[in-house]
């Protein structure tokens, strides 16, 4: 049984979406698409797995309790993992901050609460990216796995005559993100298969433990 931890007031703040246990693994199948029609192939797509794993405990440069994210790579489940690179997260009273290549960004917020928004580049220097709670505390299922309680979180949903851009992260109690995907398009009058140029990438679960 899952313990979901509360405030003073018994309110679930839903640290759980983001676990903090020495050791916590999450792995992933990736996909990357790179499409541009100038070269051969103009659609060339690569597959591979990444391994979180959370690690030990610091003090980041603000004096705030932060933990490092052990990240693996493999071409596939007969490969050997071999260390990729190493990030780190704070979940802080209010939101959780993860820091990808010194980059900071604000994935997720505590209460999750449908239709809340913030802004995800707040803490770096790139442009602002509203991002909102789709879903809160939904089921999901995913390759197989079924979680009780899961929540959708929209970093960009945008179509025009060029472009099409969309991100979003799926996180579940107990264990982490699931699911995220990034696609940055250059597209033709409207047409989200009509693909000129850019990238597409998908995370999704296919192991876990805590």
């Amino acid at each position: 049984m899952l313990s979901c931890k509360k405030n003073q007031d018994g309110v679930d703040m839903g640290y759980a979406y983001f676990p903090t246990d020495s050791g916590n693994m999450v792995t992933y199948q990736v996909e990357e698409i790179f499409h541009d029609i100038d070269l051969i192939p103009a659609h060339d797509t690569s597959k591979f797995q990444i391994k979180e794993v959370v690690g030990e405990l610091f003090l980041d440069d603000a004096g705030n309790e932060a933990h490092k994210i052990y990240r693996y790579k493999r071409g596939s489940e007969t490969d050997a993992w071999v260390l990729k690179d190493v990030w780190s997260f704070n979940r802080l009273t209010t939101r959780l901050e993860i820091v990808e290549e010194n980059v900071r960004f604000v994935d997720f917020v505590f209460t999750p609460t449908l239709n809340k928004s913030w802004d995800k580049n707040g803490k770096n220097t790139q442009d602002a990216v509203l991002s909102n709670f789709l879903t809160v505390n939904k089921p999901f299922e995913i390759n197989s796995f079924q979680f009780d309680s899961t929540s959708i979180v929209s970093h960009q949903n945008f179509t025009s005559f060029v472009d099409h851009m969309v991100e979003y992260d799926i996180f579940a109690k107990g264990i982490g993100k699931i699911k995220a995907v990034h696609k940055n398009l250059v597209i033709d009058n409207f047409d989200t298969l009509d693909i000129k140029k850019g990238t597409e990438v998908s995370y999704q679960v296919i192991a876990f433990s805590n």
